[in-house]
C-alpha cells in the first residue's frame, strides 16, 4: 500500500475547509487545513505536503505572497491556486509566482478531484524517469562499499534528498543496499 498523497487546503472560509477536507479525506487522502497564510506558511515549514489548494484572498495576506513562501520552503509542493475573483492579473502573478495551476471558483469536487489527481500524476511519472535516471549512479557512487549519506548523495547526483531516500528504500528492500534509514547512511551490501 502506497503512502497517503498529503493536501493542505488553504482558504479563509470555514465551510470550504470543512467541505473539502471531508470529501478529500473520503477519497484517502491525508487533509490539514488553515485559515490563514501564515498558518499555512507555518504549516508547510513543519512538514511536507504534496499539493496545496491556495485561496488567492486570505483575511491576512495576498495568496500571492502566501505561494513565494511556500516555494521558498517547500519547492517541490505542487500548489494550486483557487479564486472566486478571476483576473488576468492574478492568473499571471500566480504563475511567475511558480504556481502549478490556476482554478476558478465555484468548482465540482468531482472535477476538483480529478484535477489533484492529474497534478499529483504529473509529478509522480517525473519522479519516476527521475528514479530510473539516477539508479546507475547512485549504484555506481557507492560501489565503492564505504558509508555514504543522504545529503551527500543527493549533493553528488544533483538530486532531492527526498529522491535519494526513495532510492535508498528501493535498493534495501531488493537488498541491493545496506540503509540505516536513521541516521541517514547508506552503503552496497556485500554478496
Amino acid at each position: 500500500m502506497s503512502e497517503k498523497k498529503r493536501i493542505l487546503v488553504v482558504d479563509d472560509d470555514v465551510n470550504v475547509l470543512d467541505q473539502l477536507k471531508e470529501y478529500l479525506t473520503a477519497e484517502g487522502y491525508s487533509v490539514d487545513t488553515s485559515e490563514t497564510g501564515g498558518e499555512a506558511i507555518n504549516k508547510v515549514g513543519k512538514s511536507f505536503f504534496n499539493l496545496t489548494l491556495l485561496d488567492i484572498k486570505l483575511q491576512d495576506m495576498g495568496g500571492a505572497e502566501v505561494l513565494a513562501k511556500i516555494r521558498e520552503k517547500s519547492p517541490r509542493t505542487i500548489v494550486i491556486m483557487v479564486t472566486g475573483y478571476p483576473s488576468l492579473d492574478n492568473a499571471v502573478e500566480s504563475i511567475s509566482l511558480g504556481a502549478n495551476a490556476y482554478i476558478v471558483k465555484p468548482i465540482k469536487p468531482e472535477e476538483l478531484l480529478q484535477y489533484i489527481q492529474s497534478k499529483l500524476r504529473e509529478v509522480d511519472d517525473r519522479s519516476l524517469n527521475l528514479l530510473d535516471n539516477t539508479m546507475p549512479n547512485f549504484l555506481e557512487i557507492i560501489s565503492d562499499g564505504n558509508w555514504w549519506s543522504i545529503e551527500t548523495l543527493a549533493q553528488r547526483l544533483d538530486a532531492s534528498a527526498t529522491l535519494v531516500e526513495k532510492i535508498c528504500s528501493f535498493c534495501s528492500l531488493n537488498e541491493l543496499v545496506e540503509y540505516r534509514q536513521p541516521q541517514g547512511l547508506v552503503k552496497i551490501r556485500k554478496k
